[in-house]
């Protein structure tokens, strides 16, 4: 129902959704769509800024499977051949913006330092709680996390004002003392300062925690010295190859 995906002349509602939102936030000609300048044999990038050399691409679950002759791989290389080139590229999925909209945009503003304006609360005048509401746990974390909500062991809220501002999931594993941190998310209208290693600290001192692992998705790494696991101390352990 959407024609070919060589030759039809089938738009993309998501995509042009994000370049819209990019040129309402860094003005007409600062953002180009269908770019051809970076990557070799004429490849393009769907949505790129210059100033910041970023680029984002914009997949359909269709037309980028296996099915349609992309295979586990092909997204990293892309990605690995704009890095060489200097150029730092997220890979979106139409499902993120269909169903995570808010945090898809929150995360793409806060990688471009486009969040700088939002209002700001200090971790410090926050309080920890464990929240055993599952439903309030996945109604955060749906509006604030781009992949939403997952079960977990231990789900902890930092709250100002008795407002949840944000979530830290835990999930313990294998022997005693084994966990993996599975999500964490800030109210993408806020800037919570040191909200993520007030949490962590919190977690590590009250439970049995020997080793906690976690995962960095790479289709949107910033730059491998800067994201949060860094700033948590976490210690790069590898990289696991594409499964799908």
């Amino acid at each position: 129902g959407k024609g070919c995906p060589k030759c039809g002349n089938h738009l993309s509602t998501g995509e042009d959704f994000i370049y819209n939102e990019l040129v309402g936030e860094l003005g007409d000609g600062n953002v180009i769509k269908n770019y051809h300048g970076a990557l070799d044999n004429g490849k393009e990038i769907d949505i790129y800024v210059p100033s910041y050399k970023f680029g984002i691409e914009f997949n359909g679950l269709r037309w980028h499977s296996e099915q349609f002759g992309k295979d586990r791989h092909y997204h990293l290389d892309k990605k690995e051949k704009c890095a060489e080139r200097g150029i730092n590229l997220i890979h979106v999925f139409v499902d993120e913006y269909l169903y995570h909209k808010e945090a898809l945009m929150s995360k793409i503003r806060h990688m471009l330092g486009l969040n700088k304006g939002l209002k700001r609360i200090a971790a410090r005048k926050c309080d920890v709680r464990i929240i055993s509401d599952d439903g309030a746990v996945k109604e955060f974390l749906d509006k604030n996390h781009i992949q939403g909500y997952c079960s977990a062991t231990v789900h902890m809220g930092l709250f100002f004002d008795d407002e949840l501002v944000s979530v830290m999931s835990f999930t313990k594993v294998g022997r005693s003392g084994e966990w993996i941190l599975s999500r964490f998310a800030s109210d993408v209208r806020y800037i919570v300062q040191g909200g993520a290693g007030k949490l962590f600290k919190w977690f590590v001192d009250e439970y049995d925690v020997v080793t906690v692992k976690t995962f960095l998705d790479r289709r949107y790494e910033n730059g491998k010295e800067d994201n949060l696991y860094d700033k948590l101390g976490f210690v790069f352990d590898g990289i696991v190859k594409p499964k799908r």
